[in-house]
């Protein structure tokens, strides 16, 4: 879970990035450069589906990895994330409790941890 905003910086997650291919009517696809001028400032190809977003860096690479290889450990902790807010998901969790077996790989490259740190920022009131 993390800011679509983001992804704009500096792509985290391009998997994440590419979710909503096939899920947009063709007609707004094809309008695209029309109705999000933006994604042209911002250097991507409007027309371009699915979109390129270039290579990520090979520590994000590597995290993307091993969030695949832990799948259902972080679709529990997203679950958690949504259903008690990031402060509660993270007070609940105990050290060494519920770990994936990579996690520490993850966290040494700055993997989902930063996904949590930015659902505690975009809370409302924060």
């Amino acid at each position: 879970v993390e800011k679509s905003t983001d992804q704009v910086i500096k792509p985290v997650n391009i998997e994440a990035l590419s979710k909503w291919v096939g899920s947009i009517p063709d007609d707004v696809v094809k309008d695209m450069d029309t109705i999000a001028p933006m994604l042209r400032m911002l250097g991507y190809d409007p027309m371009a589906n699915p979109p390129k977003y270039g290579q990520p860096d090979p520590n994000v690479a590597d995290n993307t990895f091993h969030i695949k290889e832990n799948a259902d450990f972080w679709k529990e902790r997203e679950r958690d994330v949504l259903s008690h807010g990031a402060d509660d998901a993270l007070q609940e969790q105990q050290p060494n409790s519920r770990q994936p077996p990579a996690d520490h790989e993850l966290q040494e490259t700055g993997g989902p941890s930063i996904a949590f740190m930015s659902v505690q920022q975009s809370e409302p009131g924060r």
